[in-house]
């Protein structure tokens, strides 16, 4: 029989388990070290084979991430700025690749670091790598939000005007996203300028804190605010639901009817030992699996073959 296992508050904690933890934290950052290293190399063998072979120089890197990607399971995209993070690395920032080796930072870390010094020269980018992660103990405890400000610090103090110009052009990344997520939610994102991010949030917050602990209202703060998004993009509160479109193909018979002395088609069935009437399946459980949806007008036109197409519309 299986015990409980239990946390025995009078025992000290065991420091060889918090040891353990740290080596495996280590070791999961020299591997991605090599990790990187071998992108670089691959990288490398790939263009000397390619130039050695006459390729024109648009072909030097072709194929490479899309490598690493089926080697390291990750799409072609993000292996290609796997690649790119990895010949910076390399090039310009050995202070960073050496923290990384020796532990001192985080695989998390390295995009944060190498994609705020990005809009940088070459010069400064190698200036920021030593000012941030010559020492150890610089980065030492911080968060990646934190590690994020400090790398703009550094960047805004080597080049002042590039980091206003690079946070200027960002606004035209604003998009709307979504994301579907299991038990049929979904995550939708808004990517706007910090300004209007927090305006957007603010309002939600205050017009939540007027409907909280209201009569029989029992939602949280987190959900009236997804509510109250939902009714003010929409139009239609939350409660009302969402519109469903259905576009369906059948046979003219299941919506229409069979027009009277129809006889149901014959077919031949080898073994059978002679024709059988098709059975003829009734529509209305095929009509009824449409109960739920919000139906306002039917639209039936003529399809292929014999068959007449319907849309559901909203």
């Amino acid at each position: 029989m299986d015990e409980d296992v239990g946390v025995d508050e009078d025992r000290p904690p065991d420091g060889g388990v918090a040891e353990r933890l740290r080596s495996m934290e280590q070791q999961r950052c020299r591997t991605v070290f090599e990790q990187y290293r071998l992108a670089a190399e691959l990288l490398r063998e790939r263009v000397w084979e390619r130039v050695a072979a006459g390729l024109p120089q648009d072909r030097w890197q072709q194929g490479v991430a899309a490598e690493v990607g089926l080697a390291l399971h990750m799409s072609p995209n993000t292996a290609a700025k796997f690649v790119n993070r990895a010949v910076e690395l390399e090039k310009t920032m050995p202070c960073t690749r050496a923290r990384l080796r020796e532990g001192d930072l985080t695989p998390e870390a390295i995009p944060v670091i190498v994609g705020g010094l990005a809009h940088l020269d070459a010069s400064d980018r190698h200036t920021a790598d030593a000012q941030l992660c010559a020492d150890p103990a610089t980065l030492a405890g911080m968060g990646l939000k934190q590690l994020a400000a400090r790398v703009e610090q550094v960047a805004y103090r080597l080049d002042a005007q590039a980091t206003v110009d690079r946070n200027a052009s960002a606004e035209k990344d604003r998009t709307v996203t979504i994301r579907p997520l299991p038990e049929g939610m979904a995550r939708v994102s808004l990517l706007l300028p910090v300004a209007q991010g927090v305006g957007v949030y603010a309002a939600l917050r205050k017009h939540a804190a007027t409907l909280i602990g209201i009569g029989a209202d029992l939602r949280t703060r987190g959900q009236i605010m997804a509510d109250t998004a939902f009714a003010r993009i929409t139009g239609r509160e939350a409660a009302a639901g969402q519109p469903v479109t259905v576009n369906l193909t059948m046979p003219a018979t299941v919506l229409l009817g069979r027009p009277a002395g129809h006889r149901a088609p014959r077919r031949r069935r080898d073994g059978a030992g002679g024709d059988r009437p098709q059975p003829h399946r009734p529509g209305h459980r095929r009509r009824g699996r449409l109960g739920e949806a919000a139906v306002h007008r039917t639209r039936v036109g003529r399809g292929r073959g014999h068959g007449l197409t319907a849309a559901v519309l909203p």
